[in-house]
């Protein structure tokens, strides 16, 4: 419970310091929808659909070997 009190803590401190809210603000807000927005990854973290990765594994292979095949 601890833990759970202390990351709604740290949210906070973010939002006040890098949104510039302030603390009315912050308390005003919708909480579950503000750790979702706080919890987005880049897309570089984010999990990848398995046949798009396959298909990038074999487009790369298909460069390396000298040319893409397509069709």
């Amino acid at each position: 419970m601890q833990n759970q009190i202390e990351d709604f803590d740290l949210n906070a401190k973010r939002a006040i310091e890098q949104f510039g809210w302030s603390i009315e603000t912050f308390d005003n807000a919708d909480y579950y929808r503000f750790n979702q927005i706080m919890a987005a990854k880049e897309q570089k973290e984010r999990a990848v659909d398995p046949l798009s990765a396959i298909m990038g594994i074999r487009m790369a292979q298909a460069k390396r070997k000298g040319g893409v095949k397509r069709g």
